[in-house]
């Protein structure tokens, strides 16, 4: 990142990185929070014996995901801070 941005006539970059982890308490928590975000209009097109494959298949996967924490989700980020040239 920190070439790519020099390259393009910004000095001063400082690239921070965050990486963050939580956890959903269940399953039920985990599906409903990406059924409210930006999946919300593609679960929406679904049919619903589609929409009850995929809940299916989500519940399993995320049932074999949990720990004793509940299931952990992770987000990785690069912040990135540059002065024009």
């Amino acid at each position: 990142m920190q070439t790519f941005v020099s390259a393009n006539k910004f000095s001063d970059v400082q690239v921070i990185a965050e990486d963050v982890e939580f956890f959903y308490a269940d399953e039920e928590e985990a599906l409903a929070v990406q059924s409210a975000t930006n999946m919300r209009y593609l679960l929406d097109t679904l049919p619903s014996t589609l929409y009850d494959n995929w809940k299916s298949d989500m519940l399993d996967k995320l049932q074999k995901m949990k720990e004793d924490k509940g299931i952990p989700h992770r987000f990785f980020v690069l912040f990135t801070l540059a002065t024009k040239a």
